[in-house]
């Protein structure tokens, strides 16, 4: 009981500080302080420690429609895409993602992969999590999170697709902007994504929609 009071007052006192500076989140680091505990057997010591740990990656899979107009034609292709977004700060993270496009119809064939590298920003929300842990002799005592807000994302990204063609695979390059709305549904983290952009093939030019939902796992 002793430790758990300890431990509390620790947590919350350097909170109160943190706030009255207004200053930034610290980073991941440990802080040791050593409490005193006077009572009628005599004197304990204990070791208190305030950890502060960062979830940076946040990986989606979506489900999606893909429609690519050239020339005049054009088609649409339902694929599966793989999401990741590795925060540099709470607002900037790098993503990457990898999309796959399977033709049911004719054996589970692959129609085209596509690959996209890029950078997002967050208008509400932010990418990191943060989760305070204070331990008292090693052991984790109390230990408080950040919520999970709703987050709003856009997003820039250099696509690289390749189409599988009758005789060939076919490159398509281009660049692509998007956005995404994330939040939690029943307790899970669910999101909404759009995306536009331009690609080329054999210098003609190819416009790509993409719209999909699907849920996101943070690590």
């Amino acid at each position: 009981m002793i430790r758990f009071v300890i431990a509390v007052a620790l947590f919350y006192g350097v909170s109160a500080m943190a706030q009255e500076k207004e200053q930034p989140a610290p980073s991941p680091s440990a802080t040791a302080t050593t409490a005193t505990d006077d009572n009628a057997a005599g004197t304990s010591e204990y070791n208190v420690k305030m950890d502060i740990k960062e979830s940076r990656i946040l990986f989606g899979l979506y489900g999606q429609m893909s429609s690519f107009a050239r020339a005049g034609t054009s088609f649409m292709g339902y694929n599966l895409e793989g999401v990741t977004d590795y925060a540099m700060s709470d607002r900037w993270a790098v993503q990457i993602s990898l999309a796959q496009s399977f033709d049911l119809a004719n054996g589970f064939t692959i129609l085209y992969t596509g690959l996209r590298l890029g950078g997002a920003y967050t208008i509400w929300g932010q990418f990191m999590k943060r989760t305070s842990v204070v331990s008292v002799d090693g052991q984790d005592t109390l230990s408080v999170q950040t919520s999970d807000e709703p987050m709003l994302v856009a997003d820039v990204g250099v696509d690289q697709y390749l189409f599988n063609g009758t005789d060939r695979i076919v490159p398509a390059t281009g660049i692509s902007l998007g956005a995404r709305y994330d939040r939690n549904i029943w307790g899970h983290r669910g999101s909404l994504m759009f995306r536009y952009g331009q690609l080329v093939i054999a210098e003609d030019p190819v416009a790509l929609m993409t719209a999909g939902a699907g849920f996101l796992l943070r690590f």
